[in-house]
């Protein structure tokens, strides 16, 4: 096998600024660990975001505040958490993960296949993956 040294160059232009949605989820986090190795190869940053409800726990917002620090601690790598509330009748997670995606300076969502939710099996991809992939107009990568 032949191997051929990757563009990176080309890759560190695409992956600048990643957005990483998070529920707590083990997809979500998946989808950090993925965005951690690009920062580690290509020097990416990193914005974990997580939709909270106008109302929502902050005792869970705070532990996935933890989650987020314990992956950046460990790997050594700058993680921002940014939490973005909303209003449940006037909008949802999805638009809200839509939303910053357009208006904040990314340029790519790395997004897990399934959140929280608790999907069965049979179903491969949550609404947030599947409206990501319609409505973000930047690269979107999924993560199983």
């Amino acid at each position: 096998m032949v191997y051929f040294p990757e563009p990176t160059y080309t890759i560190t232009y695409l992956f600048r600024r990643l957005l990483i949605p998070i529920d707590g989820s083990e997809q979500s986090l998946k989808a950090l660990g993925l965005a951690v190795d690009f920062a580690l190869r290509y020097g990416s940053k990193i914005t974990a975001l997580y939709v909270a409800y106008e109302e929502q726990n902050e005792l869970y917002i705070e532990d996935i505040k933890r989650k987020i620090l314990e992956i950046s601690q460990r790997s050594g790598v700058d993680v921002e958490c940014k939490i973005r509330y909303f209003n449940p009748t006037k909008s949802s997670v999805v638009k809200e993960i839509v939303r910053e995606s357009i208006d904040g300076p990314y340029d790519a969502v790395i997004i897990g296949s399934k959140g929280i939710g608790g999907l069965g099996k049979e179903i491969v991809m949550g609404e947030a993956a599947i409206h990501a992939v319609i409505f973000i107009p930047k690269t979107v990568v999924i993560v199983r």
